[in-house]
């Protein structure tokens, strides 16, 4: 038999235990909680080791505003060629 408590856990439960007399009764309830705890702390050491710290996302946006300013500058020289063909192939059609 088990009683849900109100944060959704089922907690086994004797009806000797629901009155406070039973002392073996306490024992196997509270070893079932403990066990319950491990299993979810067990679980949550295992999430955390997938999250991403501080540091990680400072080295991530370090990164990126690397990448940034190498793109930038490829830009930048894409239009200086661009515009440099584009003045030479003008001069080439107006004067010959």
């Amino acid at each position: 038999m088990s009683e849900r408590r109100g944060n959704g856990v089922n907690v086994p439960v004797g009806t000797a235990s629901t009155h406070g007399t039973n002392g073996n009764d306490s024992d196997r309830r509270l070893r079932a909680i403990e066990e319950r705890l491990i299993k979810i702390e067990t679980r949550f050491d295992t999430e955390l080791g997938h999250l991403a710290t501080k540091e990680d996302i400072s080295d991530l946006r370090a990164l990126i505003e690397r990448k940034d300013a190498t793109h930038l500058r490829w830009l930048l020289g894409i239009l200086a060629t661009t515009a440099i063909a584009l003045v030479i192939t003008l001069v080439r059609t107006l004067t010959g």
